[in-house]
C-alpha cells in the first residue's frame, strides 16, 4: 500500500474514532471505501489502520482533497447522526488543505449536505466545476 493511500484511510479512521463510539457502520463504510475505490483487500486496510506509523501522504490535488472530504463526510453520517467533533474534524481538514478558515464550516457544511441528500463524489465534483 502507499505511503497516500495509507494516509488517507488513517486520516479516515480518525472520524470513525473520533467521537468516542466505534460504530459497525462507520467501520463498514471505511472498508467499502478501501475495498471499492482502491481494491485493497480487508487484510491490507488492517495492516494500515493498526499500523503504529504516521505516513505524510496528504492530498495534494483538488481532486484528492475533495474526494478526502467527502469520504470523512460519508463516514461522519454512516451511524445517522454528525456530532460535533466530527464536523470538526471535517473543518480541520479543510484548513489544513488550504482553504479559507471564514469559510471552513460552510465547506464542512456542504460536504455533510451532499451526503445526506445521496450526492455521490461525481455529482460533487460536477457541481464544484
Amino acid at each position: 500500500m502507499e505511503s497516500k493511500e495509507k494516509s488517507v484511510f488513517q486520516t479516515i479512521y480518525r472520524m470513525v474514532i473520533v467521537d468516542g463510539d466505534v460504530s459497525q457502520k462507520e467501520l463498514e463504510v471505511l472498508y467499502k471505501i478501501g475495498v471499492e475505490d482502491y481494491n485493497l483487500t480487508q487484510e491490507e486496510l488492517q495492516q494500515c489502520l493498526f499500523s503504529q506509523s504516521e505516513t505524510d501522504g496528504d492530498p495534494v490535488t483538488d481532486v484528492e482533497k475533495v474526494r478526502l472530504l467527502y469520504y470523512l463526510a460519508l463516514v461522519a453520517w454512516a451511524d445517522g447522526k454528525v456530532e460535533d467533533c466530527e464536523r470538526s474534524l471535517i473543518e480541520s481538514y479543510v484548513i489544513k488543505f488550504g482553504y479559507p478558515i471564514d469559510n471552513s464550516k460552510q465547506i464542512a457544511d456542504y460536504f455533510l449536505g451532499c451526503v445526506e441528500n445521496g450526492k455521490n463524489f461525481s455529482d460533487i465534483l460536477n457541481d464544484l466545476n
